[in-house]
């Protein structure tokens, strides 16, 4: 939403109700003013290494959701990342990217 590109390991859905994982690059495309008309996403075969850091940060982001409460549950475990980014001394591109 803030116009700049994403990096992210996504966890799909494929049809028979099964799941898959990619690595996707997110672009926003913008019309001649600068507003944002759409994303371009361009996916590419993840690292296991990746899928197993981003599995266990998302359990225990997940686990802080669930003491705090609906109310509280987006601020928790937006915390508990910005806690694992401070003490790895990355910024989520930098995470990502390296994972």
């Amino acid at each position: 939403q803030g116009g700049d590109e994403c990096f992210a390991y996504v966890k799909n859905m494929s049809r028979d109700g099964g799941f898959y994982w990619v690595f996707a690059n997110v672009t926003p495309t913008f019309d001649p003013s600068g507003n944002i008309t759409g994303y371009l996403s361009v996916r590419r075969k993840p690292k296991i290494s990746g899928i197993q850091t981003v599995t266990g940060l998302y359990a225990a982001m997940l686990e802080a959701e669930k003491q705090v409460g609906a109310a509280n549950a987006i601020a928790a475990s937006s915390q508990l990342l910005s806690n694992v980014l401070k003490e790895k001394g990355l910024s989520y591109d930098e995470l990502v990217l390296a994972i």
